[in-house]
């Protein structure tokens, strides 16, 4: 009792008397009475304590029992006051253990089983136990309801990251789908824009590919660059185009601009043309009204630029810097405020002028730049010269006057002396132009078209053919047999092969959605300029003029695995079906009795295998078109009936097994031998059609 309820130990661990009070417990008074019979105890109404401090000390049996379990008498003493505090409170739950501290208490109560804790204690550590059962199963709740509010917060988090997912693989879905139909209709609209606006059509080709870079916008891009002749654009001067001239070694394209500027490019790299310098102008022209350059020529090095304008001024550029070119000597004066016309020699040695004033045409000596003089008296007829062109080698011109009677007359020019004429047919010319072997001489008619002549004997000139083009201007290749025809914006620049000149052939058509006013030809004959009035010159790659053209779209087949790569390709006989065997093990069947519309049959499995073994290496049609017949790397043969494709819903299939090395098959047609020979050889070569063209 002395232990348990009527001392206490202090915070810093010393014994101390405690007042105990009294309860109803059973032989609780008779004790207290004997002790209190030995002043041990002094009790009074409701309390009792021990009689004095030195029983504490001096009491050995009292103090062995006390200090036998000192920590846990004082957390028993401290037990009981913070009870008596929590009765005196009105018993808040704020007075009552927690945590560590009643986990502590509950521990130290087994050692208290001789002298358990009543009363007011007792009911305070059972009131903290129960407060921290039902804290305990708050949180158990609180964990439950957390633990699932995060397992649904997950899940509807899965959910929507599922949902954002699909959402945006149908968004790329639908993207792609949108992609693939704007670049379809770029590439039929380039298919149709091809052959007028090849410019048009190739940038149609290029956007179409950058928004979908498939085989299919590939093939189109490929086709419009590989069977049109066009070849880029030049522009540097916003006016109209009056000249063009070559340099003789092809390295330089030179342009005269109705403004009386002049622009040079360099085109020693023919894939990206490079402007020199800027646009200079003769500072002599200023004062001219319209001072469009109509004479532009190289001399025989390159080295010098000859320009000249509407009056038949005349003046040599120094290129020794083509970026900046330097004007030499001085300039032919021409008339001022005459209709008036010049012309070059080809190899800029030699100019012509003619003018109202000055009928007629006079020549005059370049070799000189600084000592410019003319080349005895006037040659021709009384009026204007209206149209002039030397021949390749210089020493004939053909020039035409600008009177309506005026004949197309031939001169020797080192023998100034008349060779021979011929008839305008009543049209006018509005253009002359050589042969590169200088044997036929092109009259381009406004109305009647081109009039080709053969004047091997200038003397007895002879028409053999006609080109029916309104040629605003005609040209001939330097080298070859090539004329150019242009007309107006719808007929463009026509080219012609005049091998036989009693019958030309058209050999291409080349259109850009401008006029062409003025053509030239490079030396290598390769290429031909032509400028139009907004400035622009365009280029043509004449080594692509007449190719064969492709009949539709590509056929695309063995999208759907890893590889892609066609190891095998048959035609019908009669043109009606290809197929295509295939590194993934399939064969693609295609229908092209319409070979501009392409369609594609069925796709057949029947190989089997890895890549390196089961890929189709062979396919081969019958004779009669009525059977396919497919081999792999693994010795393995099948053969397609392909009889009733007219059928609705027809797809190949195969009429037995397999035949592999170790198996013998006999096919259905009924002649083995003859089909397997005809077959290898419809493998191996390309078929035609009767009424079509050779594929290709």
């Amino acid at each position: 009792m002395f232990s348990a309820v009527a001392t206490g130990v202090s915070p810093d661990g010393r014994l101390t008397r405690r007042t105990m009070a009294l309860t109803d417990e059973p032989g609780l008074a008779e004790v207290l009475e004997v002790y209190a019979g030995r002043r041990l105890i002094v009790a009074d109404t409701g309390s009792a304590q021990i009689a004095h401090d030195a029983l504490l000390t001096n009491w050995s049996r009292l103090r062995g029992w006390l200090e036998a379990d000192l920590a846990g008498h004082a957390l028993r003493s401290q037990l009981i006051d913070d009870a008596f505090d929590w009765d005196a409170s009105g018993q808040a739950a704020a007075y009552l253990y927690r945590g560590e501290r009643l986990t502590a208490v509950l521990n130290a109560r087994s050692r208290w089983r001789d002298n358990p804790l009543t009363g007011t204690a007792a009911r305070f550590l059972d009131a903290g136990v129960r407060a921290e059962t039902r804290s305990r199963r708050q949180r158990r709740r609180v964990r439950a309801l957390f633990s699932g509010l995060l397992t649904v917060a997950v899940l509807l988090a899965g959910i929507a990251v599922v949902q954002v997912r699909s959402v945006r693989q149908e968004r790329q879905a639908a993207q792609e789908q949108q992609r693939v139909a704007i670049a379809r209709q770029l590439i039929a609209k380039a298919e149709a824009a091809l052959d007028t606006d090849p410019q048009t059509a190739l940038m149609l080709n290029v956007t179409a590919h950058r928004i979908h870079p498939d085989p299919e916008t590939y093939s189109a891009l490929q086709r419009a660059i590989t069977t049109t002749p066009y070849a880029g654009q030049l522009s540097g001067v916003r006016s109209e185009v009056s000249s063009i001239a070559y340099a003789h070694s092809g390295r330089y394209l030179a342009a005269g601009f109705s403004s009386g500027a002049v622009m040079l490019w360099d085109l020693g790299d023919p894939l990206c043309p490079r402007q020199v310098g800027t646009p200079f102008v003769d500072p002599g022209n200023a004062e001219i009204y319209a001072p469009y350059v109509g004479v532009l020529g190289f001399s025989a090095g390159d080295d010098q630029l000859i320009t000249g304008v509407a009056d038949a001024a005349v003046t040599i550029w120094d290129l020794a810097d083509p970026a900046r070119p330097r004007r030499l000597g001085r300039r032919v004066i021409g008339e001022p405020n005459q209709q008036a016309g010049a012309w070059l020699s080809p190899d800029g040695s030699m100019l012509g002028t003619s003018s109202e004033k000055t009928p007629g045409l006079q020549l005059w000596d370049l070799s000189q730049p600084g000592r410019i003089r003319k080349l005895g008296a006037r040659l021709g007829a009384r009026t204007l010269i209206d149209q002039l062109v030397s021949s390749p080698d210089g020493g004939r011109v053909a020039m035409a006057g600008n009177g309506p009677s005026d004949a197309v007359t031939i001169w020797d020019l080192k023998r100034r002396r008349l060779l021979g004429s011929l008839s305008k047919q009543n049209d006018i010319v509005g253009s002359l132009a050589f042969s590169a072997d200088g044997e036929q001489l092109a009259l381009g008619g406004w109305f009647k078209g081109v009039a080709l002549w053969q004047i091997r004997d200038p003397a007895a000139p002879q028409a053999v053919g006609t080109i029916p083009v309104l040629a605003v201007r005609a040209a001939f290749a330097p080298r070859g047999t090539t004329l150019a025809a242009e007309g107006p914006r719808d007929t463009g620049v026509v080219l012609y092969d005049t091998a036989n000149p009693v019958s030309p052939r058209q050999t291409d058509q080349l259109r850009v959605d401008a006029d062409q006013g003025r053509l030239a030809f490079s030396p290598d004959s390769r290429m031909i300029a032509g400028g139009d009035s907004d400035g622009r010159i365009t280029l043509w790659n004449l080594e692509r003029a007449g190719r064969p053209a492709t009949y539709g779209p590509p056929l695309v087949g063995h999208q759907d695995g890893e590889y892609k790569d066609i190891y095998a390709l048959a035609l019908a006989v009669d043109g009606s079906m290809v197929g295509t065997g295939g590194r993934d093990t399939t064969v693609e069947l295609w229908d092209t009795a319409d070979p501009a519309m392409p369609r594609r049959l069925s796709a057949l499995t029947g190989h089997h295998g890895p890549y390196e073994t089961g890929a189709v290496g062979g396919v081969a049609f019958a004779p009669d078109g009525t059977m396919l017949a497919t081999g792999d790397g693994t010795g393995t043969v099948i053969l397609w009936d392909l009889a009733d494709r007219a059928r609705d819903g027809w797809r190949p299939r195969s009429p037995g097994r397999p035949a592999s090395s170790g198996h013998s098959c006999t096919p259905r047609t009924a002649r083995p031998s003859s089909w397997a020979a005809t077959a290898a050889r419809s493998s191996g070569t390309s078929a035609t059609r009767p009424g079509h063209a050779a594929w290709r």
